[in-house]
């Protein structure tokens, strides 16, 4: 990835992610979002993305609180990424730990510049590579769920006042303060996405929808004509967007995707 982008004024205090599934294969699905249209401008800037020679490197994923603040994931090599965006330029930060053969960064999320999750792969233990779910603490990074199964289901949002962690095999809710994720009796999330306006207001998506309250998950239709592999909800509204995937033929995640289906060669052991 050559460049990533900075959001206008005009988005301040609102995520951006950049989707790495091919563009043929998605369709935009706007839901309620007439206030969610960006009227501003675009422009594109350089990371600072340190390239081991005859390797791939790319920023996976990024997460914005306002247009002064980013934090960027991805790998560089074998190496896990961290760039962070001040307003005015990228600059590396502490990366989450690797395992033996290397490791990398696939998903970000976060609710303040001290309060982030990162979905990362630590290559070269047992089995073939490992997921971890870490916590950024604005200095560096713990282990908030610790070792996770590609099959765990896991998807996560954060918001200012802390992030919800839904873990679909365990049917549990877990909410992470930036120290301890703290166990809630509350089910699991029906999607593969998730975004929360606060730590009690949250919506995933995937398949269907499923809406959190601070205490449980509320269950709605799911519409297996199209998978939701993002959502972005405005913390101010009740408006969401999402971008979907219709599928051609088998709605699974096929080898070399991530848990949200998307294409990730950061996922493939170089």
């Amino acid at each position: 990835m050559s460049a990533t982008i900075h959001l206008s004024a005009s988005r301040a205090g609102r995520r951006a992610r950049r989707l790495l599934a091919p563009l043929a294969a998605i369709a935009v699905v706007v839901l309620l979002a007439s206030g969610c249209v960006i009227n501003g401008s675009w422009s594109a800037t350089a990371p600072i993305q340190p390239v081991t020679p005859g390797t791939s490197a790319g920023l996976a994923d990024v997460s914005c609180e306002g247009e002064d603040w980013c934090l960027a994931g991805g790998w560089s090599g074998t190496t896990p990424v961290i760039q962070i965006w001040d307003g005015a330029a990228w600059t590396s930060a502490p990366a989450p730990p690797s395992g033996p053969g290397g490791g990398s960064v696939h998903d970000v999320e976060c609710g303040a510049p001290d309060l982030c999750l990162a979905a990362t792969v630590r290559y070269g233990l047992s089995p073939f590579e490992n997921e971890f779910l870490v916590g950024w603490n604005g200095v560096g990074w713990v282990d908030a769920l610790g070792w996770l199964s590609a099959d765990d289901g896991v998807t996560f949002g954060c918001a200012a006042d802390g992030c919800v962690i839904s873990h679909a095999s365990d049917e549990s809710t877990y909410r992470w303060d930036g120290e301890t994720a703290e166990l809630v009796d509350g089910g699991s999330a029906n999607g593969a996405a998730m975004s929360c306006r606060s730590a009690d207001d949250c919506v995933a998506a995937g398949w269907g929808t499923s809406t959190w309250d601070g205490t449980s998950w509320t269950q709605h239709p799911a519409d297996f004509s199209r998978q939701f592999k993002d959502i972005d909800c405005a913390a101010s509204t009740d408006r969401c967007v999402g971008v979907s995937a219709v599928p051609t033929s088998n709605p699974s995640a096929g080898p070399g995707t991530d848990r949200r289906g998307r294409s990730n060669p950061s996922r493939t052991r170089p």
